[in-house]
């Protein structure tokens, strides 16, 4: 148990920058002329990556170890090039 809380602690640290980079820059639509209607409507979003919203802030994690001791990882944005 506290091994899958550990895996899913770190994939969350790992995941969080990647999210911050897709959400500056949306990939183009593979099917041009296409809309969804599910997801045309903003209210069915938690992030979009045209808002500042949830996901563009609060990305520090927190890393459970084995013995039950918490670190606090601060988010630093990936650096472009």
């Amino acid at each position: 148990m506290r091994r899958l809380r550990l895996a899913a602690v770190l994939l969350a640290a790992l995941l969080g920058p990647l999210a911050r980079a897709h959400a500056r820059s949306a990939p183009p639509n593979p099917y041009p002329g296409y809309m969804s209607t599910t997801y045309a409507d903003p209210a069915h979003w938690l992030c979009r990556p045209d808002l500042d919203d949830v996901c563009d802030h609060g990305l520090d994690a927190t890393a459970v170890a084995p013995n039950g001791g918490t670190r606090i990882h601060r988010f630093k944005p990936a650096v472009t090039r």
